[in-house]
């Protein structure tokens, strides 16, 4: 039969694993709800800036092509005889080649039929009747271009050419590895997707065959990775190309250093209350066990006396 203190000390053992066990479990509710609230807000501020990163690059390119349809007016290269205005264009851009973004030009005349392209004729002819049908000035493209299929940014501005009237100017961008990688933040790594494939990588070719998990979520946390999908087009949505923007997920604190903290904690009140109180008590109780056997002892004692026997 267990004694008084045995039972006393298997109780206390179990008290303690139950506790220890609790606050462990606690410790990881608190910090699965930090990590997800710290997660959501990362997030949001990834996108955040990730569109004031895109509209940013959007006015830059818009204010390079006024700049450079400024150029061409002031100097009046549009106003020139045809053979002229063609020579003319293509020394002047040239010239401009080491500051131009634009890896795609094409001017058209008051008709719409163009008389100089640099770069990609089909895509810019393309985007062209794009931009009559959604009578917009900058659309997307994807094409093919010297033999890569690349996603191009193309605006469009008027052009004046004199007495032949108001014709257009198209300015091609495209979005490649190298353009990604002046938009990454830190050790982010940012993928231009569309139609199931990767367009293009901040961390370059490479990562072309990467695999893009759950695409048409606003957000997700992959492991220790959080995962933001961006619109390119806002017009679009995500029918359009996008960005996928992923960012490693630093917590504070592990799930191993929280549990194990956590454990040691417990582990270590448990052993102040040992020293503090329990040790008290096992004495009291070791005292009240031995009451306990002594009064066991007696009566047996007495029940086996002559005395008790003859009585």
């Amino acid at each position: 039969m267990p004694t008084l203190l045995s039972l006393f000390n298997r109780r206390l053992l179990i008290v303690g694993s139950l506790a220890t066990v609790l606050a462990a479990a606690i410790a990881w509710a608190a910090w699965s709800l930090a990590v997800d609230a710290d997660a959501r807000r990362i997030a949001a501020l990834m996108r955040s800036s990730y569109e004031d990163g895109l509209e940013q690059m959007r006015r830059d390119w818009q204010r390079q092509a006024q700049l450079l349809r400024a150029e061409i007016e002031f100097l009046r290269l549009g106003e020139l005889p045809a053979a002229e205005r063609h020579s003319r264009l293509h020394a002047f851009l040239n010239a401009q080649a080491e500051w131009l973004e634009f890896s795609a030009l094409m001017f058209t005349d008051a008709h719409g039929m163009p008389f100089l392209t640099r770069g990609c004729p089909t895509l810019l002819q393309q985007s062209l009747d794009l931009m009559h049908i959604q009578e917009t000035d900058s659309v997307l493209m994807r094409n093919y271009c010297a033999d890569a299929e690349h996603v191009y940014s193309v605006t469009a501005t008027p052009l004046w050419l004199g007495s032949a009237g108001r014709g257009m100017a198209l300015y091609g961008v495209v979005l490649d590895n190298a353009r990604l990688a002046r938009l990454a933040r830190g050790e982010d790594l940012v993928y231009l997707y569309q139609d199931g494939r990767i367009m293009a990588a901040s961390a370059g070719s490479a990562h072309l065959n990467d695999r893009i998990d759950s695409p048409s979520e606003d957000w997700v946390q992959l492991g220790d990775t959080i995962q933001v999908v961006l619109p390119v087009d806002r017009r679009v949505g995500k029918d359009g190309p996008v960005l996928v923007i992923r960012r490693p997920l630093n917590p504070l604190f592990s799930i191993d250093f929280v549990i194990i903290g956590t454990a040691g904690i417990a582990t270590a009140l448990l052993t102040l209350l040992w020293f503090g109180l329990a040790r008290d008590l096992r004495r009291h109780v070791r005292d009240i066990d031995m009451i306990i056997q002594a009064t066991d002892a007696f009566q047996r004692d007495f029940r086996r006396s002559p005395e008790c026997i003859h009585r």
